[in-house]
């Protein structure tokens, strides 16, 4: 419906339980389809409050998207950390760095 209308949007997905969490937060609840517009957050799919609501945001009926406009890939809700083993990689400061020069926490600037 939102590519139809010609609505840019961010696609989320729920795959883990830190997922569900974030949408519980941010929508209320765990149902989805969730759609947010501003402050307004609507849970379910009902066409006419969707459409209601995007009318009332200022949204255009028909598309005034480019042709070939694609969304941009859905993405996980929470942000996932770097893989554990590359965060464990020691950091060791270039030979001709000073050791003075190299703070204790490894972080080097």
């Amino acid at each position: 419906m939102l590519f139809r209308s010609g609505v840019p949007f961010a696609e989320r997905t729920i795959s883990t339980e830190d997922d569900a969490n974030a949408l519980q937060r941010v929508t209320g609840g765990r149902s989805l389809p969730s759609l947010m517009v501003g402050n307004q957050t609507l849970r379910g799919l009902l066409d006419t409050e969707w459409a209601s609501t995007l009318d009332l945001a200022g949204y255009p009926r028909e598309s005034k998207l480019p042709r070939n406009y694609q969304a941009p890939p859905a993405m996980p809700l929470v942000v996932r950390p770097p893989a554990v083993a590359e965060a464990a990689a020691p950091t060791r400061p270039p030979a001709d760095l000073p050791a003075a020069a190299a703070p204790a926490s490894g972080i080097r600037f």
